[in-house]
């Protein structure tokens, strides 16, 4: 087995320990210090005096995941939707991203302003990234294990860390941010795409009417964005104006990070659109926030009596 010591503030030690033993007669009990202890110094070879324990809590490598996120009026996230084991606090960051996806949708539709379908998407869109997370973490228990047969595997991966241009992806997969998710037409379905459609968009700097911002601070308001970029962007406002009442517009300068006429950004980073896809912006917005609102334009009559 394996044993992690931290020192942390106050003059305490935070003690992680696994026993790759096997199963543990007692794992559904609540552990206590005599337990841990034990562990701890038969992994060591050696007594290992603890005292005074803050909390104590057990965990295991079981993997498992919901069928659906969605049953009727009941939702689930985090915890309650996929556990497993919990290396580097993916499971944490897969709860909040998880909050952070339901949350808008969920505004929108009890305020009657989401499109068909939009609830459902959030179990089409974090059951796969969960089934992602559970699949590295089961990748990095296989790596933990103490098992000679594995050693060539781990100097593969530890080379391939070493290298530089590999760990991007490991830390972007860790981080979720190289999540892609399906893009949303008019009917509700997903289609060709252009390269950012899907992709979480970094906080780029932009310059905008109002002063200096950053796409993280537009987004503040939980409202979607709808960026345009300098001159190039004519026309995108008006097709947007039926859903005013929905989106935030931004007129900004054109960056070099973002080199493309228009984005329109969900309130979790997310990219809905930009026009090098195959969709028309009309199409995507009624897709995610339903069907423009009819324009009623109003006149005056009057009926005159002769006199």
């Amino acid at each position: 087995g394996w044993i992690v010591a931290k020192r942390v503030p106050g003059g305490r030690t935070r003690l992680r320990a696994l026993d790759w033993a096997g199963p543990q007669d007692r794992r559904h009990q609540e552990l206590t210090l005599e337990e841990l202890r034990s562990r701890v110094s038969w992994i060591a070879g050696q007594e290992i005096a603890m005292e005074t324990p803050r909390w104590l809590s057990r965990f295991s490598d079981y993997s498992r995941l919901v069928d659906s996120y969605r049953s009727g009026r009941v939702l689930l996230a985090g915890d309650a939707a996929h556990v497993h084991f919990p290396i580097g606090g993916q499971g944490l960051s897969t709860g909040l991203l998880d909050a952070v996806n339901l949350g808008w949708k969920l505004a929108l539709t009890v305020r009657g302003l989401a499109g068909e379908g939009l609830l459902d998407s959030y179990d089409q869109e974090r059951r796969p990234a969960a089934q992602r997370v559970i699949d590295n973490t089961r990748a990095q228990v296989a790596l933990m294990r103490p098992d000679p047969a594995l050693d060539p595997l781990r100097a593969l991966f530890g080379e391939l860390l070493s290298g530089g241009g590999e760990s991007s992806v490991l830390s972007s997969m860790i981080s979720a941010q190289d999540t892609v998710l399906p893009t949303r037409q008019g009917d509700g379905t997903t289609g060709s795409r252009s390269p950012w459609e899907g992709g979480f968009l970094p906080n780029v700097a932009l310059a905008t009417a109002d002063g200096p911002a950053d796409v993280i601070g537009l987004l503040c308001g939980g409202r979607p964005l709808l960026l345009l970029f300098g001159g190039r962007a004519e026309g995108y406002d008006e097709q947007a104006r039926h859903w005013s009442g929905v989106l935030r517009v931004v007129r900004a300068e054109p960056t070099a990070e973002l080199p493309c006429e228009a984005l329109l950004v969900r309130p979790d980073g997310y990219v809905a659109w930009s026009p090098c896809g195959g969709a028309e912006l009309t199409d995507v917005l009624a897709a995610y926030f339903g069907a423009a609102p009819s324009v009623v334009r109003t006149g005056q009559s009057a009926e005159l009596s002769g006199g």
